[in-house]
């Protein structure tokens, strides 16, 4: 190898460097790309000529520029993209969009901040194609009738360029979903936390299900709890069926925690919703095959099971009564109530 080959080597090397380094946006590195499976040949060929640190910043840009092609705004304005993420306008609204995606069933979740002076925390979730796009407008419809603590809140929506529809919806933040919440307790969460999660859902379902609207897509994946005050949230109603007592009214779809009459077509009744929930807690209290665990004290197992009778005549259908009855229950098996941290180590 010739001495000047190894020195054009080198300055390809050390130009590639400096131009990550003072790229002030993804389209300075990775130029006029037109679909994702381009972006993804340019930053495979650009990673392999750099590493370290600089290899770190390029992977920054590599996610903005993924959001900023699904946003449909790469390349549009130099200030569109940079290594922070992405920025769009709504309706006169600035976001800056950032972070990795999390892909869904029906849709991929963003973050990001809406840049006012508190950087309030979004979400922004695109419909994975077209054919979702009548699942995320029934989630902003429905949304838009609610007014919940435990509840997210819409903000706007909008339409990408390729006709996929968008919703910006306040984050939960400092939040984990049931998934994780069992990753971090693999025997199962206490029955004491357990319980008052149960408490706070049915709160909520009650005050949904009086708004005449049904979930339908209860699931682990589906709830949201915040330990530092011990509330919990639902979330993702894109299953959700509005004006659930008129005529006409069907469920939209179904998950691995829907009630068995979901299957077989009957008319949407609140009584889907119980059956999931409970069979969510299951899987909070450490069990994998819907079965309640028998170290739960058999005053709140036997109330557990009420939601998971198979004929829904039989299964427990009022989420308001079973939120004022569990909470004398809570007294009599835990005793007055107090507040007990819930301790989450993060790894």
């Amino acid at each position: 190898m010739t001495f000047s080959y190894v020195f054009t080597l080198a300055m390809g090397k050390t130009t590639r460097y400096k131009d990550i380094i003072l790229a002030s946006s993804p389209e300075e590195i990775f130029g006029d790309v037109k679909d994702l499976s381009s972006l993804d040949e340019k930053y495979d060929d650009i990673s392999r000529e750099v590493s370290g640190k600089v290899k770190d910043l390029l992977d920054q840009f590599y996610g903005s520029a993924k959001i900023g092609m699904t946003l449909g705004v790469y390349g549009a304005k130099k200030s569109n993209t940079s290594k922070k993420g992405a920025n769009i306008i709504v309706n006169g609204q600035e976001y800056l969009i950032k972070g990795d995606v999390v892909e869904g069933d029906f849709s991929e979740v963003y973050h990001g901040n809406k840049l006012s002076n508190d950087l309030e925390e979004i979400c922004i979730k695109v419909a994975s194609n077209l054919e979702n796009n009548s699942l995320l407008k029934t989630e902003a419809y429905v949304l838009g009738k609610l007014d919940h603590k435990s509840l997210p809140k819409i903000i706007d929506s909008f339409t990408l360029e390729d006709g996929r529809r968008a919703n910006i919806m306040e984050s939960i933040v400092d939040s984990y979903d049931l998934y994780t919440l069992r990753e971090k307790f693999p025997a199962g969460i206490d029955p004491y936390h357990a319980s008052w999660i149960l408490e706070r859902l049915l709160s909520v379902l009650g005050y949904v299900h009086s708004k005449k609207i049904i979930h339908g897509g209860i699931e682990p994946g589906n709830v949201m709890i915040t330990s530092k005050d011990h509330n919990g949230f639902m979330i993702d109603f894109t299953l959700a069926v509005p004006e659930a007592h008129r005529p006409g009214a069907k469920y939209k779809g179904s998950n691995d925690y829907s009630a068995p009459e979901i299957e077989s077509g009957e008319k949407p009744n609140p009584a889907v919703d119980m059956y999931s929930l409970g069979l969510t807690m299951t899987y909070l209290l450490g069990s994998d095959d819907g079965t309640i665990p028998k170290k739960i004290d058999s005053r709140l197992a036997g109330f557990i099971s009420g939601f998971l009778e198979k004929d829904p005549s039989k299964r427990k259908n009022d989420a308001w009564k079973e939120y004022h009855d569990l909470k004398k229950l809570r007294w009599e098996v835990f005793g007055p109530p107090q507040f007990r941290n819930l301790e989450i180590k993060e790894v």
